[in-house]
């Protein structure tokens, strides 16, 4: 199903025994449009720290509930590798969730050079519990550089070919696969309130300096696209209007 990750946010995070927070943010990685992680608010249960899910614990969603089942623990969570709460998620702590929960090392998927510093194929396959030597930590980057927080990305400013027309709304998931399938533009610039959708393939690039979403379509593509409402149903027919919409093939990039 496809989802709002401003709805999933707030929504309560629940481990088998008890609520562990509620979910803050959600990191994808800009490689491949997948989600890989859950940011979770505990409040006052475990200050001072970051803890971060995998999609892969998710059991379900309950919109009705506005709750996101886990299949770990609170224990599991608690005596699992923890990260500062201001500390950026570096691949060092990704191997160290990784290796503690087995979960599944996406990055090994990148093609060689993709967002891997020199020293992290050395890293992989050895024990993290002893802190890195000093050389080592010259050449460990202090944040993966292809995560991406959706809080963070909402608000970016949206660029057809012939000019700015928006910015970023929301970004909608596929919780099937956890795949990233569509940024809402809203295109208030233009349309005041109108809101449409844009797949992330159909994007020239993002200038994360400068905060922009490049689309590789005029602006009155944009403009003209089926119009998106908050919480409305994502079917196959909306989907082949939209694709058609822009020219481009249902299920192709």
């Amino acid at each position: 199903m496809i989802r709002s990750i401003n709805e999933l946010r707030n929504y309560d995070i629940a481990a088998r025994d008890g609520s562990l927070g509620d979910v803050h943010d959600v990191f994808f990685d800009d490689h491949s449009w997948k989600v890989r992680y859950l940011v979770v608010d505990t409040g006052n249960w475990l200050p001072g720290r970051r803890v971060i899910v995998s999609p892969e614990t998710v059991t379900g969603i309950e919109p009705e509930e506005g709750k996101v089942d886990l299949s770990l623990t609170k224990d599991e969570i608690k005596e699992s590798p923890g990260i500062e709460a201001d500390a950026p998620v570096s691949r060092q702590n990704e191997i160290a969730l990784a290796d503690h929960f087995r979960w599944p090392r996406y990055w090994e998927d990148y093609p060689s050079g993709v967002g891997v510093a020199p020293m992290i194929s050395h890293l992989q396959h050895q024990s993290l519990a002893s802190p890195p030597t000093p050389q080592e930590e010259e050449v460990i980057p202090r944040g993966d550089p292809n995560l991406r927080s959706a809080a963070e990305v909402s608000g970016y400013h949206v660029a057809a070919k012939d000019g700015d027309i928006g910015h970023i709304d929301d970004l909608l998931i596929d919780d099937s696969d956890w795949t990233l399938r569509y940024l809402v533009a809203d295109t208030r610039n233009w349309l005041p309130g109108r809101k449409v959708l844009v797949a992330p393939a159909w994007a020239r690039g993002i200038d994360w300096s400068d905060e922009k979403l490049l689309v590789d379509a005029e602006r009155k593509t944009i403009e003209t696209a089926p119009e998106y409402e908050p919480g409305m149903a994502i079917d196959p027919a909306l989907e082949r209007r939209i694709f058609q919409h822009y020219g481009r093939e249902a299920g192709a990039a």
